[in-house]
């Protein structure tokens, strides 16, 4: 389990800067609190407070104006995950700037759970492996993903560093070379729990609002092969998806028309 998320303390200040900047408490070309008073605020040395800002500065964000100070350029843009297929974060990561990362909270074997079992058509009690990772983009961390796989098809994945990308590929290799055909999705809006605000490195004070995913993916026999949760903070993402060709009625006229 990873245990360093109470010293990210320049995430923190990441956070809560974005969070501003996303509400639009500062302007384009609008001065930011000094590195000075940041300092003073969260007590907290000036170069803590400096790693957040440089994060800022990386992404294009704000910019410093020697002997003026720090400014903001332009609110962020939401990273926006295509749900038309299945892919991985470091798909779209390059899209937006981002370096993609990956670190293991914990990787463990237990009895499957009834509603694991029942969407792994497996029976009740079954083992299954139980892996949760922290995704990063350019050393922030950005969501948490939590999947499950039975143990007798996977248990190859105990042996293999997931602290990087390529999980489906492994996956996919342990299964005899399956393909991953389609996935059905759940979205769920709420708000991180504790232990989430934690991992994600928000101040615990302030409720942050989240989206839920639960995902089954299938092979191309519609044989259930991974169940997942994956929870994504709404500051930093937007979804999209293209639906097909519209097939319904009509359920109004302009005025003046009547049904013929």
């Amino acid at each position: 389990m990873i245990d360093d998320t109470k010293t990210l303390k320049h995430v923190r200040i990441y956070n809560w800067l974005r969070e501003l900047i996303d509400r639009g408490l500062f302007k384009e070309d609008e001065k930011l609190p000094t590195e000075i008073e940041l300092a003073e605020k969260f007590e907290v040395n000036r170069m803590t407070v400096r790693q957040a800002m440089d994060m800022l500065v990386n992404e294009g964000i704000i910019v410093r104006k020697r002997g003026k100070g720090t400014f903001l350029v332009k609110k962020p843009d939401k990273v926006t995950y295509l749900l038309d297929n299945i892919i991985s974060f470091e798909e779209i990561a390059s899209e937006f700037n981002l370096k993609s990362a990956y670190k293991v909270v914990f990787k463990l074997v237990e009895p499957a759970s009834p509603e694991i079992s029942r969407y792994l058509l497996l029976s009740p009690g079954t083992d299954v492996i139980h892996i949760q990772r922290l995704i990063m983009g350019n050393d922030i961390p950005m969501y948490i993903e939590t999947s499950y796989y039975p143990y007798g098809e996977f248990k190859g994945l105990l042996d293999i560093d997931l602290n990087h990308p390529g999980i489906y590929s492994h996956v996919a290799k342990l299964a005899n070379e399956t393909t991953l055909d389609h996935s059905a999705q759940i979205f769920s809006a709420g708000l991180l729990n504790p232990r989430e605000t934690e991992l994600l490195c928000y101040s615990p004070d302030q409720p942050v609002p989240c989206i839920r995913q639960t995902n089954i993916i299938y092979n191309s026999n519609d044989v259930p092969m991974i169940y997942f949760n994956a929870v994504f903070p709404g500051d930093r993402f937007q979804f999209t998806v293209h639906s097909g060709t519209f097939s319904g009625s009509l359920d109004y006229l302009p005025s003046g028309q009547a049904l013929i």
